[in-house]
């Protein structure tokens, strides 16, 4: 039986797309969508089974060659598109200094130079920067000022926050990004999908990372910094209440740090078995007062943190009045 030309292509493009799943199964889902082109499920499995060459004599000379499978087959699992989601480890015999929440260009300057004092006293092998470099304030969903910088300035000024960075300090850096460094990449699923398959357009590449010697950690990753895990914060909901280090430890149920909400805290707990679990969680370094917050509890703050050669930590959680 000769079919029209856009049957024929459709039960081509399904074998194509889907060459170790049943007959049957592919026979069914076609039939149900064009049930006024065919008889019935039969007649759409003998045309997938002559394209298949499991008809005899009757087979047709295509791609989609198939060996009839043995009484009693059954279906396979689907392969898996589960991708692996590991921690960046920070290795032990280091000392880090954790900076967050910066927010280009709307970062406090005095705060960043009192960091970069301390910083000096403390020597740091590596710098974390633990999300919100950048403020992206043109791509937030939430209502614009159109007055305020534009994205390719902001871009400009992490660029130039590098060069700052990277001629003061001979540390390893490391950049995790954080929910408003994550607007980068949604921005573009929303608006421009196409581009955000590019290389060119991911967002280590808009800011230069791997020239400036920067190592990008994305995909809300933890870092683990020895035993201790340091996130950015948004990883995890709820965790922006009275005490965020409480709210954290109660998330995790575990000792770690993070940065997201502006306010540093501590909190200290025994658990079941008599381990401490120790959360914190550590300021900004941006401005205290913005348009869209005026009132809030916010502070300025970063950490030190030194790991130990057992894995173990000491974490300096410093806050800036």
């Amino acid at each position: 039986m000769k079919y029209p030309d856009f049957l024929v292509e459709l039960m081509e493009e399904t074998l194509l797309a889907y060459p170790e799943v049943p007959t049957r199964t592919l026979a069914k889902r076609i039939y149900n969508d064009n049930k006024k082109f065919f008889r019935d499920v039969e007649q759409v499995r003998s045309a997938l089974r002559r394209r298949r060459g499991n008809s005899g004599k009757k087979s047709m000379d295509t791609k989609h060659k198939r060996e009839n499978g043995k009484s009693g087959w059954t279906p396979k699992l689907p392969p898996s598109q589960a991708k692996e989601w590991t921690p960046f480890v920070i290795e032990a015999c280091n000392r880090v200094a954790v900076i967050s929440d910066i927010h280009l260009p709307f970062h406090k300057e005095s705060v960043i130079e009192q960091w970069y004092a301390d910083a000096q006293e403390y020597e740091p092998s590596v710098i974390l920067i633990n999300g919100d470099l950048l403020d992206f304030y043109r791509l937030s969903r939430f209502e614009k000022d159109p007055n305020e910088r534009d994205t390719a300035f902001e871009i400009d000024q992490a660029h130039t926050f590098f060069e700052w960075l990277t001629c003061r300090f001979e540390a390893d850096i490391i950049f995790k990004l954080g929910n408003h460094d994550e607007r980068w990449k949604k921005y573009l699923w929303n608006h421009a999908p196409e581009f955000s398959k590019l290389k060119q357009f991911e967002l280590h590449e808009i800011l230069e990372l791997e020239e400036f010697g920067i190592t990008p950690v994305d995909d809300k990753r933890i870092v683990m910094a020895g035993d201790m895990p340091i996130l950015h914060g948004h990883e995890v909901q709820g965790s922006s209440s009275i005490s965020p280090a409480r709210a954290l430890a109660s998330k995790m149920s575990n000792s770690a740090i993070q940065s997201h909400c502006h306010r540093s805290s501590e909190y200290l707990e025994r658990n079941v078995l008599g381990d401490w679990i120790k959360s914190y969680s550590t300021g900004c370094m941006c401005e205290l007062t913005p348009e869209f917050s005026r009132i809030n509890r916010w502070n300025n703050g970063y950490a030190f943190v030194d790991i130990y050669e057992d894995g173990s930590t000491d974490i300096q959680n410093v806050v800036i009045d």
